[in-house]
């Protein structure tokens, strides 16, 4: 599983009514990103992903991506599907990445191949990477 951030991302929103928080969803082969509130009426996405059933599309500042895995050069493995790499190769302009993982799921390396976007951070339920 990942990190439950409901209740964090709750919080920051409720400390300054200009904060916007979204979530991805899939949009051909790469991610749109919606508008979110904790109250925000969902529905099911691709793969039976939660996403906002409507919500304006908003261009991040900041992403906090899931990783099953990382490495100590900040590189993560994902569920496989490639869409925050795709991604992330368009966003103009480009968000401070933040991968969110277990401590457990650090590994030595993941081989990073060279369509593979290196995290800024990487935050886990130990350290600050």
């Amino acid at each position: 599983g990942e990190p439950d951030l409901r209740r964090v991302i709750h919080t920051w929103l409720m400390s300054d009514t200009r904060h916007v928080a979204a979530l991805p969803a899939i949009n051909g082969r790469t991610l749109q990103f919606h508008a979110w509130t904790s109250d925000a009426p969902m529905q099911a996405g691709a793969f039976g992903i939660a996403v906002p059933a409507q919500g304006r599309v908003v261009q991040p500042e900041c992403l906090l991506i899931p990783c099953v895995g990382f490495d100590d050069k900040r590189f993560r493995i994902g569920f496989g599907g490639g869409y925050y790499d795709r991604t992330l190769a368009e966003l103009v302009p480009f968000p401070l990445v933040v991968g969110i993982a277990f401590e457990a799921s650090r590994l030595a390396t993941i081989d990073p191949q060279p369509h593979d976007v290196k995290m800024d951070v990487v935050i886990t339920d130990a350290a600050v990477y």
